[in-house]
């Protein structure tokens, strides 16, 4: 589910039908995985619609990194413990998300190529699922429900 609902927040930055057949790629192609992932294991890409996902593995922790189809680096998420969101998200997220009211389902750190962060809270209520975009500072730019 959290390569779901960051595919579809990555869909709504790069206006992508995330919903399009996904074509297995030949990572080896990607030159600048090779440079930046030296070190990464069990490699998997999926060509999107404009868009190549990779899924990798380093140090025992698992990636998934986004290029354009030009081969340039778009970011690189991970799923974070919500303990390792910045305290006034977090103060954020206590106040108006409160359990059992809303049951929290997964924090996904994101970088881009620049290195801002951001992080993509998911909470469902009802059979809907509520994600907040954070940023570093705690700041709460929008949220998306579907």
């Amino acid at each position: 589910m959290y390569n779901k609902i960051f595919v579809s927040v990555l869909a709504l930055i790069f206006s992508a039908n995330t919903f399009a057949a996904k074509v297995n790629l030949d990572c080896t192609i990607i030159s600048s995985l090779k440079e930046k992932f030296s070190t990464a294991k069990n490699i998997h890409c999926k060509l999107k619609d404009n868009f190549i996902k990779v899924n990798l593995e380093i140090d025992g922790e698992t990636k998934n990194v986004y290029f354009d189809l030009d081969e340039n680096l778009i970011g690189e998420s991970k799923k974070v413990e919500l303990k390792t969101l910045p305290a006034r998200a977090l103060n954020y997220i206590l106040q108006h998300y409160p359990y059992p009211k809303y049951n929290f389902y997964e924090c996904i750190e994101f970088t881009d190529d620049k290195g801002f962060k951001n992080y993509y809270v998911a909470f469902e209520k009802n059979n809907q699922l509520i994600t907040l975009k954070l940023d570093t500072k705690g700041r709460m730019s929008h949220f998306i429900v579907s």
